[in-house]
């Protein structure tokens, strides 16, 4: 385990190795995981949680290896504006970093955590049964559909 401290100076110089100017690392006391606000060019990492470097390997792929340069590569497209994504871009974005991280982990024999799993399930299952982008899914459905996957 390291400290919150010892991973914002790691991050910190990753994104000074990739060329990243402009983004920091902040430790914030009110949240309970690492977040990116592409906006401001923030990443916030949880001031009073240690983290494996397993999370921390986690954490570089996923939120700096795709987030932070999807947005640096948007930024410096013509449109500029792909840096803030267009509209819906957060749910495919999202979609295509846990791809990555699936990716990464059977490319070095590993398996993803449930951890890494329950980040976006809670989201998927709202957002069927809700209907977003799909016909709204009964309970019965959900749960027979969730339990397969």
């Amino acid at each position: 385990m390291i400290s919150p401290a010892v991973a914002k100076q790691f991050f910190e110089a990753v994104l000074r190795e990739y060329g990243f100017s402009g983004w920091i690392i902040q430790l914030d006391h009110a949240t309970n995981n690492f977040r990116i606000e592409a906006n401001v060019q923030t990443l916030f990492l949880p001031a009073y949680k240690p983290l494996s470097l397993a999370r921390v390997r986690e954490l570089l792929g996923h939120e700096l290896e795709f987030h932070v340069l999807r947005a640096e590569a948007g930024k410096a497209s013509r449109l500029a504006l792909l840096a803030e994504g267009t509209r819906n871009f957060l749910t495919i974005d999202e979609g295509m970093a846990v791809y990555y991280d699936q990716q990464t982990a059977q490319t070095q024999n590993q398996v993803l955590d449930g951890a890494s799993v329950m980040t976006w399930i809670g989201t998927l299952a709202t957002g069927l049964a809700a209907g977003v982008l799909s016909t709204p899914q009964t309970f019965l459905h959900l749960q027979q559909m969730l339990e397969h996957l």
